[in-house]
C-alpha cells in the first residue's frame, strides 16, 4: 500500500491499485471502488478492475441504500452474498438488474471504507454465482479495507486541495483580467462617450452665449437642448454608478435591489420570472448584501443565456442567522459537476467564482440539475443583522 502512494497521488489510480490488490487477495473475477457524496448519500463508481463490461467508462451514480454497495454503506458493516440478484436484502433498480445481468458474476461482497467513522466509500468484490465469501475472506477484506480508506481518503484530500488551489489561482487571474476589462469598458465610457457630451454641451452653451443679444430665440433654444444633453448625461452617470454598485442597495436595502433587479431581466428578456420573500426582512453586512445581490445576477444571467427556460422563480429567506436566495428553472437542466469540470478547464468561471465567493463569506452553495429537469441554485450565507437594524423598506409582494 505503501509502494502505491509513492508512486501515485492521482485518486483514480490509487483506487485502481486497491481494486487489483483486493481482487488478488480475495481471487475475485471484479472489483470496484465507489464514492458516498457526503450530502446526498449517494454511491459513485470511481473505478474498477477484473472483467471487462464492469467499468465506469460513463458515470455511474448508485442512490442511497440501492444495491450491494448501498447495504453496506447504510449498515456501516460487510455485506455478502452467493447471489446478488436473489438476495432479498438488497434493492435493485432496474438500471442496476440490466448492468448485472450484462456480467457473469452473481456473488458480490461489499465493504465500507471509514474514515474517522464516516463511511467515505465502499470497495466491492465479485465472483461466480454460489460463491460464498468465507468469515476469514470477509475478514481479511475488512482488515484490507481499513488501510485502503485511510490511504484513498488521503490521496483523494490531496487531490481536491491541489485542484482547488489551481482553481483559486486561475479565479485570480481571470478576476484581475476582468477588473482590468471593467477599468477599460469605463475610461471608455466616461473619456469618449461622456467626455463628447460634455464637450458638445459646452460648445453649445459657448454659441448660446453669443447668440445670447442679437439672436436670442437660438440661444434659447441651443440651452434647451443643452439642458437635455445635461439631463441624458445625468442619466449615463447614474447607470455607470448603478453598474459598479446599485444605489437601491444602499438606501433601500436587499429587498427592494433584488425586487428591481427581477423586474428589469423580465422586462428586457421576456422571461417569466417573480421574485418572493419569506421572514423578516433586515439589514445585513454590506459584503453579504451584495454578495446576494451578485449571486442574482449571476444566476439569471445564466438562466437566460444557457437554460432555454419559459419560467424562473426566485425566494429570498430571512432565516434566523443566515440569508438564503434560491433560484429555479424549468430550462434544459446539465451535469452539475460536468458542467463545472469544463468550465474550470475552458476558462469559464462563472459558477466556479460563484462558489469561491460563498466560500469566502463561509456560506453555503447548493447545484442540483439534471438533463430535461431544470436547475435549481441555492446560496445561504450568514445573515446576522448590520448596524443599520432592520430593513426599513416595506415588506414585498409575496412576503
Amino acid at each position: 500500500m505503501g509502494r502505491m502512494i509513492s508512486r501515485s497521488l492521482d485518486p483514480v489510480e490509487v483506487g485502481r491499485g486497491i481494486c487489483e490488490i483486493v481482487q488478488r487477495l480475495l481471487g475475485g473475477q471484479a472489483a470496484a471502488l465507489y464514492r458516498v457524496e457526503p450530502r446526498s448519500g449517494d454511491l459513485v463508481g470511481i473505478v474498477s478492475s477484473g472483467e471487462e463490461g464492469w467499468g465506469f467508462e460513463k458515470p455511474f451514480v448508485l442512490p442511497r441504500g440501492i444495491g450491494i454497495v448501498g447495504l453496506a454503506a447504510a449498515e456501516r458493516q460487510p455485506v455478502a452474498t452467493p447471489n446478488v440478484l436473489r438476495d432479498p436484502r438488497v434493492t435493485i433498480t432496474p438500471e442496476l438488474r440490466a448492468r448485472l445481468e450484462a456480467v457473469s458474476f452473481r456473488a458480490a461482497l461489499a465493504v465500507p471504507l471509514l474514515v474517522n467513522e464516516q463511511v467515505v466509500g465502499v470497495l466491492s468484490i465479485v465472483g461466480a454465482e454460489g460463491r460464498r465469501f468465507g468469515a476469514g475472506e470477509i475478514a481479511m477484506a475488512q482488515a484490507f479495507a481499513a488501510q485502503a480508506a485511510v490511504v484513498w481518503e488521503n490521496t483523494r484530500l490531496y487531490h481536491e486541495a491541489s485542484s482547488h488551489r489551481q482553481q483559486l489561482l486561475a479565479l485570480a487571474d481571470e478576476l484581475g483580467r476582468a477588473q482590468e476589462d471593467e477599468r477599460r469598458r469605463l475610461s471608455h465610457e466616461i473619456h469618449d462617450e461622456m467626455g463628447q457630451t460634455l464637450s458638445a454641451i459646452q460648445i453649445s452653451l459657448d454659441i448660446a452665449r453669443e447668440d445670447l443679444h442679437e439672436r436670442p430665440e437660438a440661444a434659447r433654444a441651443r440651452i434647451e437642448a443643452a439642458m437635455a444633453a445635461v439631463k441624458d448625461a445625468l442619466g449615463e452617470v447614474r447607470r455607470i454608478a448603478n453598474d459598479l454598485r446599485p444605489v437601491v442597495l444602499d438606501e433601500l436595502g436587499l429587498g427592494a435591489a433584488t425586487q428591481r433587479h427581477v423586474a428589469r431581466v423580465g422586462a428586457l428578456t421576456g422571461l417569466s420570472v417573480d421574485l418572493s420573500t419569506e421572514g423578516r426582512p433586515r439589514r445585513l453586512r454590506s459584503d453579504v448584501e451584495i454578495h446576494i445581490y451578485r449571486a442574482l445576477q449571476e444566476t439569471l444571467s445564466n438562466v437566460v443565456k444557457h437554460s432555454g427556460a419559459q419560467r424562473a422563480s426566485c425566494r429570498l429567506e430571512y432565516l434566523e442567522s443566515t440569508v438564503a436566495l434560491t433560484v429555479e428553472d424549468d430550462g434544459g437542466g446539465f451535469e452539475p459537476l460536468t458542467v463545472m469540470e469544463s468550465a474550470w478547464k475552458e476558462g469559464r468561471l462563472g459558477l466556479i467564482g460563484l462558489r469561491e465567493r460563498v466560500r469566502s463569506l463561509e456560506g453555503r452553495l447548493s447545484i442540483v440539475s439534471e438533463p430535461g429537469r431544470g436547475t435549481r441554485i441555492r446560496i445561504e450565507l450568514p445573515g446576522h443583522e448590520s448596524e443599520a437594524g432592520a430593513e426599513s423598506a416595506p415588506r414585498l409582494p409575496g412576503a
